[in-house]
């Protein structure tokens, strides 16, 4: 079941115990954006990742295609200035946000 099939049905318990559902509709319309943004393949034209720090790189998944047109995805690293780990005469077109790691760890 996906997001939108479980807010229709959270809106539709709220009118059945005389709550509003245009809160409901507003706040499914908040999230889906926000899972919108978050999802989304950011054209490097538009915005790049958070620069750096000295220490460490920004991980990020890459689409990048190289000069004869085939197009890759594949998680990278940002190294700032407008620049992307990826070697040769590839081109990074769009980057995104690596999702956040599980907490804990492996056993």
């Amino acid at each position: 079941m996906n997001l939108r099939m479980l807010l229709h049905e959270l809106a539709v318990i709220a009118v059945e115990i005389g709550e509003d559902s245009s809160a409901f509709e507003d706040k499914y319309r908040e999230i889906e954006s926000a899972l919108q943004e978050a999802t989304r393949w950011i054209p490097v034209g538009e915005r790049l990742p958070k620069e750096p720090d000295e220490h460490h790189c920004t991980r990020c998944f890459v689409f990048y295609e190289n000069p004869d047109g085939r197009k890759y995805s594949a998680e990278g690293s940002y190294i700032g200035d407008g620049r992307f780990d990826v070697t040769g005469r590839w081109k990074v077109t769009h980057w995104m946000p690596l999702p956040v790691p599980p907490e804990g760890g492996t056993k």
